[in-house]
This record gives C-alpha cells, sequence and structure tokens, in this order.
C-alpha cells in the first residue's frame, strides 16, 4: 500500500511538472518573437518554429525535448502523399483546380464563365456588339438550359446568370424568369442565388413581378427572419408588391386565422391592427402573441433594419403596455441605429428613448455617436435628437455626444428645415409655431401609471432644470453664430427663427445681444452692389468653390469610404447641400437690401414689435432706436418696398413713434398715391394723429349737443318707429316689390 501511495505521488508529480513545462514552452513561444533576447547587446530573436524553444542566454533555437511537440511517424502501410513540383503559390493553384475539376457540372461553369468575360467587356477591340451580345447569351441558355436553378446556388454561375438577365432582350428574361420562377423560396435563402432573385424582380415584368411575389405568400415569416431571404422580401414589400400581396404579407404576422382569410382584407386601403381590432376585438390577445413569437426571433437575430419589421413593431407596442417594453429594448438598443431609416422605426425609437430606463437611454446615445448630425439634417430623424435633448436627464453625456456633434457645424444645421427643430426645442419648448402637430404629440411629456395608480414621469428632473443646463452650453455658440452669419440668418426663414428665439433668451438691453443687433442694424444701410461688382464677387466666390471642390476631391481620393459608411457619408453630405442650398439662396440676395428682403424684412419687424413689448413693460428698448438712426432721412425711400413694414413697426412704438410721424408727415401726399396695403395703414397712422391734435375741441362740443338732444328726440323716434312698422304691414307683399324696383331704377340727383 504504501508503494502504491509513493508510485501515485510521483505519477502526480511527474503530471505536474509536465503541464507546468508545457505552460512555460507556450509563454516563451509568444515571448520570444519581437522581444529583446535578453542580453546586453539588444538583438531581437526571430519568430521559432513548431518544435523549438529559445534558449535565454544567446537567442537560439534548441529542439525541444515535449514528447508533445514531436511529429507522429508515419505507418510503413499508409499511403505517401503525391509530391506536387513548384512553389507554394502554384501548389495552391493545382490543388484549387484538381477540387474545381471534381465539381459537377465544371465544363459548363467554365464555358459559361468564358462567355461571361466576353459579356463585361465595355472598351476596346474585344468589346462586344449588342448583336454579338445576344448571340453570345443564346448559347449561354443552351448550355444552361435545365440546369439553372442548380447552378444559380453556386457564386460564379449566379453571377453570370446575372448578365444574362442584364444583357439580355426580353425573351431571353422571360427564359431565365420562367426556369427559375417555381424555386423562389430555395433561391431567396441562397447566400449567392438571393442576388439573382432580385435581379430577377428588377428585370421582369409587372405580371412576372407579382408572380415572383406570390411565391412568398405563406412563408413570410420564415423568410424575413432569415439573413439573406429578408432583403428579397424587402425589396418586393417596398417596391413591387401590390396593395393586395403587402397586405397578405403583414396578416401572416397577425396569425394563421388571418392569414388564411386574407381575402376579406386584400381590398383594404389602409390595412393595420387598429382596424382589425375595430371589427374583432376579442382577437388582441392572439394577434399580440403571434406577433411577439415572430418579432422575437427577428430582432434576436438583429435583422431590425427592414421596412416591415419597423411595422410591426410599431403595431404590436402600441398593443402592448408600457411595463412589457423593456424586453424588446434590451434587445433593440444595441442596434438602434436601424430604426432610423424610416417613420415607423422613428417611432419605436421615440418609444424606446420616452419609457427607457436611464441606463438604456445611455446606450442608445452611445450606439448614436457620430450620426447625430446626419439625424439633425434628417426630416424624419431629427425628432430623435429633439427627444433625447427633452428627456434625458444626464445633460452632461448629452453635451459630449449630441451638442458637441451639432457645434461641428452649427450655421447649417441653424439653416436647416429639419436641423433647427432640436435647438427650437431648448429654446422654445414645444412652441406650436415652429413644429407640426404630429410632432407636438411625439413631444408630450412621458408619463406612465405605476402600480398603485398614480401617474409618474419617466425622467427624474423638471424639464426646465434641464433646459437651462443644457443652455449653459448651448447658448454661447449660437450668440456666435447669430453674431458671425447674421446677414445668412436674417434672410433665412428657418436660421431668422433660431437668431429671433436665441435674442429672446437674453433680457432687452444686455451686452451679449447688442453685438448682434448692431451688425442686423448695419445691414439696413448697405448699398445694393452694381451688376460689374455683383458678377465680380460672384466669380470670386466661384473660384473659392473650385478650389474647395478640389481639396475635398483630393482629400475623397486619399481616404476612400467602403460600405454603409459611404452610404452615410453621402447621405449627410446631401443633406449639408441642402443646407448650404439655404444659405446660397440667402447670401446670393446678399447685395439686396435687408429692408426689401423678403424674408428679413419680416425678421427686422419681430425684433422691433419685440423691443416695442419691452419697452411697455420694462421702459427697456435698445433695437429701435438703433435701427432708426440708420434709417432716419430715408424712411420715405422704403415706404414703396416691403420695408414699409419695418418703418410701420417703428412709428408703432412708443419709443420711436413721434420720430417716424414728425419725418413721414410733410411726404404724406406722396405716401397717400402708393396703393399698398402698408402705406395705407402709415397714412391712416399719420393722419390719425392729425385729427386727434385738431378736433378734439370740436369733438367735444357734438358730445355735449348730442347727449342734450338725445332725451328730445327719443319720443319722436319711438313714435316714427311705430307708423312705419303699422305701414309695412298693412301694405302687401308685391306692392313692396314694386316700390323696391322703381327706387333701384330712379337715379339719385
Amino acid at each position: 500500500m504504501e508503494v502504491d501511495k509513493k508510485v501515485k505521488k510521483n505519477k502526480y508529480k511527474f503530471d505536474k511538472e509536465k503541464a507546468a513545462k508545457g505552460k512555460a514552452n507556450k509563454a516563451g513561444n509568444g515571448k520570444a518573437y519581437g522581444k529583446p533576447n535578453g542580453k546586453a547587446d539588444g538583438k531581437f530573436n526571430k519568430s521559432p518554429g513548431k518544435g523549438y524553444k529559445p534558449k535565454h542566454g544567446d537567442g537560439k533555437f534548441a529542439k525541444s525535448n515535449n514528447p508533445g511537440d514531436k511529429k507522429r511517424k508515419r505507418d510503413e502501410n499508409e499511403p505517401q502523399e503525391a509530391q506536387v513540383e513548384g512553389s507554394r503559390g502554384q501548389q495552391r493553384k493545382m490543388q484549387k483546380r484538381e477540387r474545381m475539376s471534381e465539381r459537377k457540372y465544371n465544363d459548363i461553369v467554365h464555358e459559361i464563365k468564358v462567355i461571361y468575360n466576353k459579356l463585361i467587356t465595355r472598351h476596346g477591340d474585344d468589346a462586344p456588339t449588342k448583336a454579338e451580345k445576344h448571340k453570345l447569351i443564346d448559347g449561354g441558355l443552351l448550355l444552361l438550359k435545365g440546369k439553372m436553378v442548380e447552378l444559380a446556388l453556386k457564386h460564379d454561375a449566379s453571377r453570370v446568370i446575372q448578365s444574362l438577365l442584364k444583357f439580355g432582350h426580353r425573351e431571353h428574361r422571360n427564359t431565365v424568369i420562367e426556369e427559375m420562377k417555381d424555386s423562389i423560396i430555395a433561391l431567396s435563402m441562397s447566400k449567392y442565388a438571393h442576388f439573382l432573385v432580385m435581379k430577377m424582380l428588377f428585370y421582369s415584368t409587372p405580371e412576372q413581378q407579382k408572380a415572383i411575389i406570390q411565391q412568398f405568400l405563406g412563408h413570410t415569416v420564415k423568410l424575413l427572419s432569415h439573413v439573406e431571404a429578408g432583403q428579397v422580401v424587402e425589396l418586393a414589400y417596398t417596391k413591387y408588391a401590390s396593395k393586395e400581396q403587402k397586405n397578405a404579407m403583414v396578416l401572416e404576422f397577425y396569425g394563421p386565422e388571418f392569414a388564411l382569410f386574407k381575402a376579406d382584407y386584400k381590398d383594404s386601403n389602409n390595412l393595420n391592427v387598429a382596424t382589425i381590432l375595430d371589427s374583432n376585438p376579442d382577437k388582441k390577445p392572439k394577434i399580440i402573441k403571434s406577433l411577439h413569437q415572430s418579432l422575437h426571433k427577428i430582432v434576436e437575430k438583429g435583422l431590425i433594419n427592414f421596412t416591415l419589421v419597423h411595422r410591426l413593431l410599431d403595431e404590436y407596442l402600441s398593443l402592448i403596455e408600457i411595463r412589457e417594453y423593456a424586453e424588446f429594448i434590451e434587445m433593440l438598443k444595441e442596434n438602434a441605429g436601424g430604426l432610423l431609416s424610416t417613420k415607423d422605426g422613428v417611432k419605436v425609437m421615440l418609444r424606446m428613448i420616452s419609457y427607457g430606463t436611464p441606463k438604456d437611454r445611455k446606450v442608445i446615445v452611445k450606439n448614436l455617436k457620430g450620426s447625430v448630425l446626419e439625424m439633425c439634417h434628417n426630416d424624419i430623424c431629427s425628432i430623435v435628437v429633439t427627444r433625447l435633448l427633452d428627456v434625458v436627464d444626464d445633460t452632461v453625456l448629452l453635451q459630449k455626444s449630441i451638442l458637441n456633434e451639432m457645434f461641428a457645424d452649427l450655421p447649417s444645421v441653424c439653416l436647416s428645415k429639419a436641423g433647427r427643430k432640436p435647438l427650437l426645442h431648448v429654446l422654445a419648448p414645444r412652441a406650436a409655431r415652429y413644429f407640426s402637430r404630429e410632432d407636438l404629440a411625439q413631444l408630450q411629456p412621458p408619463t406612465y401609471t405605476d402600480a398603485n395608480g398614480e401617474t409618474v414621469s419617466t425622467s427624474k428632473k423638471e424639464g426646465e432644470s434641464r433646459r437651462q443646463e443644457l443652455l449653459v452650453h448651448l447658448l454661447p455658440a449660437l450668440l456666435e453664430v447669430c453674431h458671425m452669419n447674421a446677414n445668412a440668418m436674417v434672410k433665412s426663414s428657418h436660421g431668422s427663427a433660431v437668431l429671433i428665439e436665441t435674442l429672446n433668451q437674453l433680457p432687452v438691453g444686455d451686452e451679449q445681444a447688442t453685438p448682434i443687433l448692431e451688425v442686423i442694424a448695419d445691414l439696413t444701410t448697405r448699398e445694393e452692389a452694381g451688376e460689374d461688382e455683383l458678377t465680380d464677387d460672384m466669380e470670386v466666390e466661384q473660384g473659392q468653390r473650385t478650389d474647395l471642390n478640389e481639396e475635398e476631391e483630393d482629400d475623397e481620393a486619399t481616404t476612400e469610404p467602403s460600405g454603409e459608411k459611404a452610404k452615410s457619408e453621402s447621405k449627410l453630405k446631401l443633406a449639408q447641400d441642402d443646407s448650404k442650398r439655404e444659405a446660397d439662396r440667402a447670401s446670393a440676395a446678399a447685395w439686396e437690401n435687408v429692408m426689401q428682403h423678403y424674408v428679413a424684412h419680416r425678421t427686422l419687424k419681430s425684433l422691433v414689435q419685440r423691443d416695442a413689448e419691452s419697452a411697455k413693460t420694462n421702459g427697456a428698448s435698445v433695437f429701435a432706436e438703433m435701427l432708426l438712426s440708420r434709417l432716419e432721412g430715408t424712411l420715405m425711400k422704403w415706404c414703396g418696398t416691403k420695408g414699409v413694414y419695418v418703418v410701420l413697426s417703428l412709428a408703432e412704438h412708443p419709443v420711436t413713434k413721434a420720430k417716424v410721424i414728425a419725418e413721414l408727415k410733410p411726404h404724406l401726399k406722396a405716401l397717400q398715391k402708393l396703393d399698398q396695403p402698408g402705406p395705407k395703414i402709415l397714412v391712416a397712422l399719420v393722419q390719425g394723429k392729425a385729427v386727434a391734435a385738431n378736433g378734439n375741441s370740436k369733438e367735444k362740443e357734438g358730445a355735449a349737443a348730442a347727449g342734450a338732444a338725445k332725451t328730445v328726440s327719443n319720443g319722436k323716434q319711438s313714435a316714427k318707429l311705430s307708423t312705419t312698422k303699422a305701414a309695412a304691414q298693412a301694405t302687401p307683399k308685391t306692392e313692396t316689390k314694386t316700390r323696391a324696383a322703381s327706387t333701384k331704377k330712379t337715379p339719385k340727383k
């Protein structure tokens, strides 16, 4: 027994030493490459081969004594592998050719690939004509006849068949589609053949498209939860499916009962789960269960970029309770960017932001990093940025992830129709003059009912305190943009709203707003450029733009984006181009004085009215006096233009009213000749002041006389009224008609 214990102990000790030795060998092999050999000379060891370990002293390699590293001895009866002459690359090519030759239909694939290479040749003497291409396609179709479905599943043959669809005429395409149409489901689920199905939809006739999509019905749930087939269903649903086919696809997700009786809903123009529940309210639990099962599988795979999935998610979340959102929010938050391509997806995103936990919101904000500027310029996605600024309590995170990206191109955001919405929501929350009814409905404060029946907000901070924290970072940047781009913002219908609301954050007379107001007032004194100056300036600008374009092309040549990044960058560039066009329109009218500009004169009028309200309440007035000092002596000049409304607002201002009317009074006759609404109001205002000054005593005397005679005439008027009523009742209707006609015909003397 003692001997057995010693043997076991020694065996355990040997195994332990062996394991430690193996670890040391691995560690030594991993550390030896690219690191000093331990000597003072600082030389580096080479990468060791298999079965070798470095000696730490001299950096040389020695064979390992580890039995696991030794090569396996070949059995004598084992057949010896054939030795292939040539380099290693040549050996690989020969082995690949051998494997290819063993494939089924290898000869046919080789022949059609030769045809494919000829078809795609575009330039040079070898480029085939249209007739020659058709002959090549005829030969290819003869080779592929009866074998097309099998070959379409291969990566190289699938490309060849796609080229036959592209370069062939209608009969060629009909031949391909006719042979493929019964195997659409299998082809759609193939890694390579699903591209062929998408090409078939593109090159087929409407009748053929309908027949292809008809094959999907009954398999939509399975196909949409497949990586490759989901792309085919997305293309068919968004571009080629009819109204009846779209309804049938949607009904499959509501349950087998609705898919079976889909004929009852085929003519529905606006089929959704709400319309179905109106007629079948008892089916709600079944629909919720069916949607949950199908959507859970799709979302779990990360396939959330499809339009149909966005629609179904929105409908499902509208049916369940708010407390049940957590499951899908947890699965969707990591890939939230995939929801931003459709309106339904944006609705789902807004629900996630509104009712997610603070951790969920933080993950969503981090996943949107790098795409905030693109979202701001997008009409659909800008509401998402607005909602994030509205409900996320972590304002430091918002500043780093959202505001800093907007600051990178803040002038274009201010001049953009969609980009101004997040800014205006911070400056003027839920203002009906800037947001549509749909936007206001989506921006309502998110609340839910807890277990005690009390209404609870999903955000801990009050909305006003969050807004003030954001303004600390946002307001200085906006003031700088308004000062540097005053001309463009005053003349932009979108930028002027941001300008006015930014100034509204400061009290009238604040030193931070004074430089901006001075720049705006100076624009009224800017003379219009002549034709020579205009063309010279435009040539300079065009030269600058061409230089900038060349620089951009050089940058693009050095760093070429690829894939989804390239698509997102192109979308961002298009959105920025739209905002730049708005800025270009404003800069194109930069030579036009702001008093005559169709937007700028309204901006000036709004600023003067803002100043007037402050003068009435606080007695503070800055801009009206500043503007009048620039326009004094030229008010009549602007009365025949759109600037008359600016002059009118100055005439109604309590501080500048007297000076404006005093300057316009000598030009009263000239004002009366202007047949426009603005000058007419201005004339009435000037005349009303003159009449009030001269006719006060006459009005008082007339009022006293009228009061004395009023009591005397009351009896006479009542008697006259009674006699006229009696006479009217006595005269028949025909007589009154003839009298009325006679009175109309008799001319006035």
